[in-house]
């Protein structure tokens, strides 16, 4: 009588479950179907895979089949996760990328708590413990040296040579560059020459990113990097421009050292 009991209960708790959960979707496995990020101009972008620079974060969310069950992630090739929110089949989390972490393609593991049905150690549906995602690491430098520094002529064509980490994969980011119709006339995996024509006056940035980035995440600058100057100074500072947090998507602060909006 009492084992009947039993079944009776976890069977009901079971149905309740299933009416809470979909039936269609309590027998999928678990999937991150959509993968949304949010970026430098948009709150939550759908992309393939999610995205983040070394030494940086990005807040992501999954969705799909038992993605409200994600508890953690294993940490991999220097990338982990915080900050777990969860709701209706979908986990908000912040991946946080170390200086090491190694460009390019590769998966994180989910942890999964599945549900059980009360009473037994009978796992609800087609609930796994474990999912993978993609994710793709950007290069982030740094940028060690350039030359021509110190003062140089505004208003000129000049050709400046860079050298530091990861400049065979680096392009220049227009948003953040200071330079007019520059161009990258070569460039290895230490060293890089740029020409361009120097502003009238202020301080004068050779902003890179990774070539597979887009225009979120500049190349960091090394201690050893020195300032440049065209001709003067256009106000009372060469330090250069740090955009105001109103450029920063919501939920995010702009952090001058990385000069990328976080949140």
């Amino acid at each position: 009588m009492n084992r009947m009991i039993v079944t009776a209960v976890g069977l009901a708790s079971a149905t309740s479950l299933a009416g809470a959960y979909s039936l269609g979707t309590m027998f999928d496995p678990p999937k991150a179907k959509l993968i949304m990020q949010n970026t430098r101009t948009v709150e939550w972008l759908a992309v393939p895979r999610a995205t983040v620079a070394q030494r940086g974060t990005r807040l992501i969310r999954l969705r799909g089949p038992w993605m409200d069950y994600v508890t953690s992630v294993t940490a991999s090739n220097g990338v982990s996760a915080r900050n777990f929110k969860t709701a209706d089949q979908q986990v908000d989390m912040t991946l946080d990328a170390a200086e090491t972490a190694s460009r390019g393609d590769f998966t994180l593991r989910l942890n999964i708590t599945c549900p059980k049905v009360p009473f037994t150690n009978v796992v609800v549906g087609d609930c796994q413990s474990s999912a993978t995602f993609p994710v793709r690491v950007f290069e982030t430098g740094p940028i060690a040296t350039i030359f021509p520094n110190g003062v140089v002529p505004p208003n000129a064509q000049v050709t400046f040579d860079l050298t530091g980490e990861a400049l065979n994969v680096a392009v220049l980011l227009p948003r953040l560059l200071s330079l007019k119709s520059a161009s990258i006339l070569s460039k290895t995996a230490t060293t890089m020459r740029v020409r361009g024509t120097t502003p009238s006056c202020g301080h004068i940035d050779v902003a890179l990113t990774d070539q597979a980035d887009g225009d979120e995440n500049p190349y960091r600058k090394a201690s050893t990097l020195q300032p440049v100057l065209a001709g003067t100074i256009c106000g009372t500072s060469l330090a250069p421009r740090v955009p105001s947090v109103a450029q920063c998507p919501p939920g995010q602060t702009f952090d001058p050292v990385s000069n990328v909006c976080k949140p």
